[in-house]
């Protein structure tokens, strides 16, 4: 409604849409690594791997792709503009960021994953809210893994590939067949 003639129009207020305030507090990270997502519709987001081989997340964080343990619902809160670090012990050598999830080596070889995937272990159970990094596929080392819009690919130390995920012909095995690994 714009009023009778004369008047001001009405104003619309979107609080979903009112970004908070940005952090005051600088944080400084030396990045060794950066794995960049602009494919999601549920926002982008950043992680970033410092020499210390700690995890370091920003962006949209809907599914807990950015790894410090929350979950958000807009991608225009104090997540989206201050570097968050990861909530794990584990120290990571390499990451790589999918539509709406991470995939990271540990220093060990070891496997892990966050924010909303496919889970290689439980036949495709699709995983939506994990919001730390979560260790999978126990039990093999690999040295290589890249997250995908919706699937996911490692390649073991024994030169193995696995992919995983929806398959609309992604994962190179010949189909269109979701597969778990």
């Amino acid at each position: 409604d714009s009023g009778s003639e004369g008047d001001e129009p009405d104003e619309f207020y979107f609080p979903e849409y009112e970004p908070d305030p940005a952090p005051t507090e600088k944080i400084t990270i030396q990045p060794k690594r950066i794995a960049s997502n602009h494919e999601s519709t549920s926002g982008s987001f950043r992680i970033t791997l410092d020499e210390e081989g700690k995890l370091w997340g920003w962006g949209a964080n809907k599914y807990g792709q950015v790894g410090n343990g929350e979950q958000t619902t807009s991608s225009y809160d104090a997540t989206a503009y201050t570097p968050q670090e990861a909530k794990t012990e584990a120290r990571f050598v390499s990451v790589s960021a999918g539509a709406e999830h991470a995939l990271a080596i540990d220093e060990e070889g070891n496997l892990w994953g966050w924010g909303k995937f496919e889970d290689p272990e439980e036949g495709n159970k699709n995983l939506q809210g994990i919001n730390t990094p979560t260790q999978l596929m126990i039990g093999r080392k690999y040295v290589y893994a890249e997250a995908g819009t919706s699937c996911s690919f490692a390649i073991d130390t024994d030169g193995k590939l696995w992919a995983w995920g929806s398959n609309s012909g992604q994962l190179g095995d010949g189909t269109t067949s979701s597969v778990s690994e």
